[in-house]
């Protein structure tokens, strides 16, 4: 009998093995890792990453430590880890499944490590296999999926239940088993953001992580799951991504390695910006312009960037995270946007309300066939003056054609953790996570950083 797209796939996971993987993915799961420590570190003193850690602890008892402090079940773990790896918005991303990564794939796999042992071998075999299944899955269901979906709580459920099939050591039967229990758990919905409830989205991947994870164990056990969850006449696709060529799953699988395309945030907001974001600022460099220069800015977006980010009137952070208006008006007035720029003192600033006042944002027709193959859009700015400047921009600083330097990633991760892990913490996080290959334990610090004074 043919195989389905889902015993496929769990055959080609099962057969990753980290001494066989090339030097550049191994080093992009460092750089993954490192940037998923810093996101997550990043909120646990922010109230919403608070509310997750506690809610974790008071659901359930057990010894698994959570970033930050505390600790409480295995999934549950998994659960707050990832939540918490997405409050602040600045974790990975990957452009053509339009959904964050490793905040479904890390956190399953440091709940794991404290259950059955740290071996890093398996570490990076199995967070290579999480990222390969959910971008697949995520960017074959595609922009019609995306529509309705937060893809990162669907297909980061089969990203998930990937890792920790792989960490698990489960074998191709028990892998299409657990993908099949991911499967039916998958959701996220994005009504959430058109009625401002900001504080459900890191649920998605919170819930992503503990489905995964729980798919995983239920496998293991013996539990069958459902083998054509993906094409299956009532599966996941029926519904949700109709017109997706599901074929293209398994297509070329390992050729290269999924993980390797991970892009990674250089703003504190919604990576639906930062295209437009880097516009603007190419422009005021190129021409000399500050916020006092310019007085109208024209952003031609695609529909996804105008559906997400056109709130011209954030009243919360988590709002102004998904304002393009005031993300760029932040830029105009300072001239710069920071990891620590978007606060609640920036939140009240009328200068920047007055800035972001210059943007309105427009449909264009000819950039939305470019999404999401590219993240495109068009900045046209007019000065007082009335001189006129413009800028076509594909790609974002931290897509893989602009990509972020080891550096880049250990300069952002000590810029997101200052004031948050003393300078000695950060060094030794770091030290850990690059020369992961040679580590036999997780250190305490991961989890329980020192305050600096």
């Amino acid at each position: 009998m043919k195989q389905t797209i889902t015993e496929q796939l769990a055959c080609f996971l099962v057969g990753i093995e980290a001494q066989k993987l090339p030097q550049s993915t191994t080093q992009k799961v460092r750089d993954c890792l490192i940037d998923y420590l810093g996101a997550t570190w990043f909120a646990t003193g922010d109230p919403l990453g608070v509310q997750y850690r506690e809610l974790a602890t008071a659901l359930s008892s057990g010894a698994i430590p959570l970033i930050g402090g505390g600790a409480c079940s295995e999934p549950f773990a998994a659960f707050a880890n990832a939540a918490l790896g997405h409050v602040r918005e600045v974790d990975d991303l990957h452009r053509g499944s339009t959904m964050h990564v490793g905040i479904t794939v890390f956190p399953v796999l440091f709940a794991l490590a404290a259950t059955e042992g740290f071996d890093s071998s398996r570490w990076t075999a199995a967070a290579v296999s999480g990222y390969e299944a959910g971008i697949r899955i995520g960017q074959t269901f595609g922009r019609e999926h995306y529509a309705r979906f937060h893809t990162t709580g669907t297909a980061g459920a089969f990203a998930a239940a990937a890792a920790a099939a792989r960490y698990l050591g489960l074998s191709a039967d028990q892998t299409a088993d657990a993908l099949g229990h991911a499967g039916t758990q998958a959701a996220g919905l994005w009504q959430f953001l058109c009625d401002g409830a900001l504080g459900t989205k890191p649920l998605h991947p919170g819930k992503a992580a503990l489905n995964g994870l729980l798919a995983a164990r239920l496998a293991q056990k013996g539990v069958a799951g459902a083998r054509r969850i993906l094409e299956g006449e009532k599966g996941l696709a029926g519904f949700s991504a109709p017109h997706a060529v599901l074929s293209d799953i398994t297509r070329d699988m390992g050729n290269p390695y999924m993980i390797e395309s991970i892009c990674f945030k250089n703003y504190p907001c919604c990576g639906q910006t930062h295209s437009m974001l880097d516009a603007l600022l190419m422009l005021m460099r190129e021409h000399a312009l500050t916020g006092k220069d310019i007085v109208k800015v024209e952003a031609r977006v695609y529909q996804q960037a105008l559906d997400l980010t056109s709130n011209p009137d954030p009243g919360t952070l988590g709002e102004a995270r998904f304002s393009l208006p005031f993300c760029m008006g932040i830029m105009l007035a300072k001239g710069h946007l920071g990891f620590n720029d978007l606060s609640e003192e920036v939140l009240k600033d009328e200068t920047v309300r007055t800035e972001s006042r210059k943007v309105h944002m427009t449909f264009d027709p000819e950039i939305d066939k470019l999404f999401p193959q590219t993240r495109p859009c068009r900045i046209i700015i007019r000065t007082k003056d009335n001189n006129t400047f413009e800028k076509t921009n594909l790609f974002r600083r931290g897509d893989p054609e602009l990509p972020m330097t080891l550096e880049d990633v250990e300069t952002k991760f000590k810029s997101v953790t200052d004031g948050i892990l003393s300078r000695r913490d950060q060094e030794e996080i770091l030290s850990w996570a690059k020369s992961l290959k040679d580590q036999t334990s997780i250190p305490n610090v991961i989890y329980s950083g020192i305050t600096p004074e």
